[in-house]
Parts: C-alpha cells; structure tokens; sequence
C-alpha cells in the first residue's frame, strides 16, 4: 500500500511538471508570437516623422507666438515687382535723428533709370510699445519723400512688438562688455536678422546702411558695375566701406547663411564680429597662419578702390556713446591698399593732378585725375608679361572729380604679342568700361581721347584680370 501511494505521489508530481512545461512553452510560444506581431506592426506616421529643427528654435520665447504677429508693419505700400537691388536701412531710437539727411543723400546718388531697379527699405526697429513712436516717424518720412513713395522706390515698415518678445535685456555679459552695451548689440543682431529676411524677399542683392550715413555721388552706379564686373565669379560678400555693417553688400540666396548664423551668436558677438567669424570659418583652414587666412577670405570678399558711404552719427544709438568714426579716405579718390592688378608699366601724355598719378592710378588704391586732355591724350599701360585678360573695368565721374565723366569719345584699345591694335570698347555714355572677355592675348592697353576734355576728370576702381594659370 505504501509503495502503491508512493508511485501515485510520484506519477502526479510527474504530471505537474508535464503541465507546467506545457503551460511554459505555451505561454512562450504567445509571448514570442506577440513580439513578432509588435515588431511586425508598423508604428504610427506620427512616430515615423523627423523633426527638423526651425530657424525659430533660436528664440525659444517666440516658440508660442503666432506667425502672423511676427509680420512686419506695412506703413506704406509693399512694391510687387522685384527690384535688382534693395538698400535695407535699419532705425533705431536715438537722441539725435540722422534718417531724414540719410535718405536725402542716398536719393542724390541715384539716376531716374535707377527707379526700376532698387528699393530702399527704411525699418523702424522701435521697441516701444507706443505706437505713436512710429506713426509719428513714418508721417514724416512720407511728408519728405512723396515721390519717391509713390513710384515705389522708399518702403517703411515697423518691427512688430511681438519680435521683441526675444529677451535682449537679461543675455548674460560676454566680451566684457556693460549690461547697456549687451541690450544694445543683442537687439542690433535681432534687427539686422530680420530686416534681412524680410528685405530679401524683395531683389536679388542686399545692400545695408545705417540711418546715418553720407552716400557718394553716384554710389549707385559704382555699386552696379561691381556687380556687373563680378557677375560670373564666386564671392560671398562685396564692401563698399569699412565701418562696421555699413554698405555689405550681398547676394540674396547667400543672405540666409548670414542670417543663420546671427542667429546662432546673437547672445554672444556683435554682429559685424559674427560675419569676421563667419568668414574665417568659411575659407580658412583650422589653424591657418592670419596672413593666409586673410589671403583665402580676400578671394570671396571684394572691397571697392574707395569707399562709397561716410558714417556721419556722432551720437549714437547707444545711449550716451558718442561716435566718432569716420571714413578718413571718402571722397578723396584714394584708400588703403593695393590694386592687385598684374604688373605693367603706366605712362600718359597728360598732367597729372597731386599724387594722382596714371602709375600710382593703376597700382595702389588711388584714382588717376589728369587736368585735361587733348584730342590724341593717352594713358598707357604696359604689361610684363603678356597675360590672357578676362576682365577690365574704368570708372568715371568719382573723386576727386566727381563731375569729370568721359564718354563715348574715350577709347580702350588692346595690342596682341604681335602688338597688333584691337579695339576693345569705349567709355559708356554714364562715364564707365566694363568689359568681360576670354581668349586674348595681351602684351598692353591704351586708353585714348578722340576729343578734347577741357576739365578735371579721373578713372578710378581699376581692374585687369588675367585668365588663372
């Protein structure tokens, strides 16, 4: 009997253990099948997304602002046509106004032509509250510039407050800069960043001034032959000063790099600091030698033979800064540097006026001014060796004699390692040669007057460019 209850005890325990593996495998079994249907089981179109990052993730205060309270304020009639060249004019509340004389000398510097291919944008970046601030502003823009509103050629718009929901007041001091100096740059950046985006919405090229500057004569059209000068070669940035922001200029499918990258450093650099950085993280090696670094940035940088804008603010819109840079070369017809020309010997017929000499002229950062010339007058320029020329420009009608424009009756010509004579081109009827040509070979150039000019006049912003080697 005992061992009868001994095997029962023994084939039941069996049982239980045949059971339990069974109940084991088969709970293995759904939870293996429920793995596969989980994996197999495609996750929502919501999970799936990427999130790309947005510009405005920079500013994380207007992550809950509205799209359209981010919007400009339209104080005049936005234009429909896009313009070639839109010349973007930042304001800022000062204790002294410079605009209304800003915009004044900028009008001067253009041509009736000109109406059909720029606009200037002035932006009230007032961040106040009181909207009287800037109707007040724009009702006396408008009053001075009539016309130039009408045709389209002057748009004002305000910064919304809503923008200035990005904190400028409490960025934490860099550079060592006072908490007066970090408000004023920090905003400055904001600024610039969205007076570029909402001006390259309207031409191809984006110049930017301040709201207190002198413009020279006719900077306009020295403006448009660099740009037509430089039409089919790379370059990121084209200068028209050295003062601080003053005349950038820009193509505009670059402009939103720079914007970007303002944005990424508004907190920490001022913004003419930011674009340094920018380039030199653009073109330069890590740890390339200065000179170098600077030879690599000068292939994407142009700077004109002299500047076109002279900053005229003495006080600023920093409160209780006074201002005192100037541009010590502006309308002298001369500037720091050289030319980069290929070497050639220069000679002229004519009297020089001062320093402004033909060699000096095609060399150094100075213009060639001559007191005159007779029919027959030359300036000859010599080369050593010959090369394959690709580009020239002459400009006309500059300082130091802004009112001495050749024309037509002024002559290039170009002689060949034969020294036979071709004739390139003439002056245009606006005083400028511009001329873009591969596959000739030249040993010199002659500029030469068909006709008599009985005034001062001079050629400045020379270039001669050779073929690469």
């Amino acid at each position: 009997m005992a061992k009868l209850r001994s095997f029962f005890i023994l084939t039941m325990l069996d049982v239980g253990v045949f059971l339990i593996n069974v109940v084991t495998f088969s709970s293995l079994h759904h939870s293996g099948d429920l793995e596969e249907d989980r994996l197999q089981k495609k996750p929502s179109t919501e999970a799936r997304r990427l999130v790309w990052p947005s510009f405005l993730d920079n500013f994380p205060e207007l992550l809950n602002v509205s799209p359209d309270d981010i919007q400009p304020l339209l104080l005049t009639t936005r234009g429909r046509v896009p313009k070639q060249i839109v010349i973007a004019i930042p304001v800022a509340q000062r204790k002294k106004d410079y605009l209304l004389a800003t915009l004044e000398s900028l009008f001067n510097g253009t041509r009736v032509g000109d109406r059909n291919d720029v606009v200037f944008i002035v932006m009230l970046a007032y961040n106040d509250e009181r909207i009287n601030s800037v109707l007040d502003k724009s009702a006396e823009i408008m009053s001075r510039f009539p016309e130039e509103i009408a045709v389209g050629m002057l748009e004002v718009i305000a910064v919304p407050v809503a923008w200035y929901q990005i904190d400028v007041a409490n960025v934490p001091p860099t550079l060592n800069d006072s908490s007066s100096r970090m408000y004023w740059r920090t905003k400055q950046n904001i600024d610039y960043i969205y007076l570029m985006t909402y001006g390259c919405q309207r031409a191809n090229f984006y110049l930017q001034v301040e709201d207190d500057i002198e413009a020279a004569p006719e900077y306009l059209r020295v403006i448009k032959n660099y740009i037509k000068f430089n039409d089919k070669k790379p370059w990121f940035l084209m200068e028209f000063s050295e003062l601080g922001f003053i005349g950038k200029l820009f193509r505009c499918v670059d402009v939103k790099a720079v914007t970007s990258t303002i944005a990424l450093y508004y907190r920490f650099k001022p913004v003419d600091w930011i674009l340094d950085d920018m380039l030199r993280s653009r073109y330069c090696a890590l740890g390339e030698p200065h000179e170098k670094c600077l030879a690599a940035i000068a292939k994407w940088r142009i700077r004109s033979s002299s500047p076109q804008f002279q900053h005229i603010g003495n006080v600023s819109s920093l409160d209780g800064k006074i201002q005192l840079l100037h541009e010590s070369a502006f309308g002298k017809g001369r500037s720091k540097g050289h030319r980069g020309n290929p070497p050639a010997m220069v000679s002229t017929s004519m009297t020089a006026f001062e320093i402004h000499s033909a060699q000096q002229g095609y060399s150094e950062n100075v213009a060639m001014c001559f007191l005159s010339a007779m029919k027959g007058d030359f300036v000859y320029i010599q080369f050593n060796p010959p090369f394959n020329l690709t580009g020239l420009m002459f400009l006309s009608g500059v300082a130091p004699a802004p009112n001495g424009k050749l024309g037509p009756e002024t002559v290039v010509f170009g002689y060949d390692i034969q020294n036979r004579k071709i004739r390139l081109g003439s002056f245009s009827e606006e005083g400028d040669f511009v001329l873009q040509r591969n596959g000739v070979v030249l040993r010199s150039l002659r500029i030469f007057f068909t006709k008599a000019i009985r005034r001062r006049f001079a050629i400045d912003h020379i270039f001669v460019e050779k073929a690469s080697s």
